[in-house]
């Protein structure tokens, strides 16, 4: 009968722990556990299994806040030539109407639809570019540094709850992505943009109550979020 994966005292002799992966001993070692706070020990854990402090809500907020202002203000230079199409047609029909209304031209319903129709296009490809620059943007410096560029400002670190013997996977990068950010794409759909925002907003309040600190999107990817400083 074998353990289950975890750490252990390590069986070659040091003073430290070991990381047994369930079928053989592996490579990681860590010092001693450190002692678990009694707050901590019926609720949520504040440490991953080899000590590493878990990044608190907070932190994770403001990572979050630097991050989409970032993509944002990058999709917003790149699609710039569909903003600015947009913002035409619409001043365009806006002065229309007001022409129409001093003319005692009535202003029909179709020709409302007709403005968001002109102007959807548009919107439609800000919105994608800004979907990719994110993809790009998350997957690519999770993949590489374990953290975005909000998460680097605050002290952040993106890794499994195990040990992680190298880079972040690629396959829990775009999982975390696509079950967070990717999710938006369905807000285009009626009604299931709704629970689209539903789910998003829970997946970023989870870790209040979560054992592990863990997103929705954490727990699709198999990740934690760390703060290897203090």
């Amino acid at each position: 009968m074998t353990s289950p994966q975890g750490w252990y005292p390590d069986p070659a002799g040091g003073a430290g722990l070991r990381w047994y992966d369930g079928a053989r001993w592996t490579e990681h070692v860590a010092p001693p556990a450190p002692p678990v706070h009694p707050a901590a020990a019926g609720g949520q854990a504040t440490r991953t299994p080899d000590g590493v402090p878990l990044a608190s809500w907070g932190a994770r907020l403001g990572a979050y806040v630097l991050d989409s202002l970032l993509v944002s203000a990058v999709g917003a230079v790149l699609s710039l030539p569909f903003l600015l199409d947009a913002i035409e047609t619409y001043l365009r029909e806006v002065d229309r109407a007001t022409q129409a209304a001093e003319a005692g031209e009535p202003l029909s319903l179709a020709d409302t639809f007709d403005t968001y129709a002109w102007t959807g296009g548009s919107f439609l490809a800000v919105s994608l570019i800004t979907l990719v620059v994110g993809l790009a943007y998350h997957v690519l410096l999770l993949r590489t540094r374990g953290a975005t560029v909000g998460m680097q400002a605050v002290g952040l670190r993106v890794r499994t709850w195990e040990p992680q013997p190298a880079a972040l996977p690629w396959r829990a990068a775009v999982v975390r992505w696509a079950a967070f950010y990717g999710v938006g794409v369905l807000a285009v759909i009626p009604l299931v943009g709704l629970l689209t925002g539903t789910y998003t907003l829970l997946a970023g309040l989870w870790p209040l109550w979560d054992a592990r600190r863990q997103g929705l999107h954490d727990k699709a990817a198999g990740t934690v979020v760390v703060r290897p400083r203090p």
